[in-house]
């Protein structure tokens, strides 16, 4: 018999949902470095995409500056 020894389990949206977690992080760390807070919708129209490509899309920034 086969064993399992190590399970993953994706709670982010079906569960547990990490927007607001995630904003307030983002908007600590643009607030830290002088940057304006991203509102909720914001946000969302960024789900899906890698960090780097929303940092980039909300700073208006490239990747050698993301």
């Amino acid at each position: 018999m086969n064993t399992v020894n190590n399970l993953i389990f994706d709670l982010d949206g079906t569960l547990w949902d990490a927007r607001h977690t995630v904003l307030k992080t983002w908007n600590e760390v643009f607030l830290k470095f002088g940057f304006d807070e991203v509102t909720p919708e914001e946000l969302t129209l960024h789900t899906g995409l890698e960090q780097h490509e929303i940092i980039m899309n909300l700073l208006n920034t490239n990747y050698e500056n993301a």
